[in-house]
């Protein structure tokens, strides 16, 4: 976990593409730790050949049950390579009195097993 001196703390934030227009986008993920949320996002993403379409056309690229399920995949997960509507993985320093809060309403991937105040 990295810190600043300001008692803010790094979070890297993964933002997908919904179902709906291409430039709508939402959290779909928060992490603490980089390649745990890479990782996390690996795991959940089906294989070319299993991706299948739903009774309404929607096309699904994640296992059912991921956190991610109802989102599209983003082209790069390379730190900061947002496309043009901001979906990807990009870091940002949050103040750490407030983790516990952003811990409450965004998906944490391992974000339990940090202490956090």
């Amino acid at each position: 976990m990295d810190r600043r001196l300001t008692d803010q703390t790094r979070v890297f934030v993964l933002a997908l593409n919904t179902f709906g227009r291409a430039e709508d986008h939402r959290i779909a993920a928060v992490a603490l730790d980089y390649d745990a949320l890479v990782k996390k996002y690996n795991e959940d993403l089906l294989p070319v050949e299993e991706r299948f379409r739903d009774e309404f056309g929607m096309m699904h690229s994640f296992r059912v049950g991921s956190p991610f399920f109802n989102l599209n995949p983003c082209a790069s997960l390379v730190l900061n390579d947002l496309n043009y509507y901001g979906a990807g993985i990009h870091d940002e320093w949050i103040d750490t009195d407030k983790l516990r809060g952003t811990l409450s309403r965004y998906y944490w991937v391992d974000g339990y097993k940090y202490n956090v105040r």
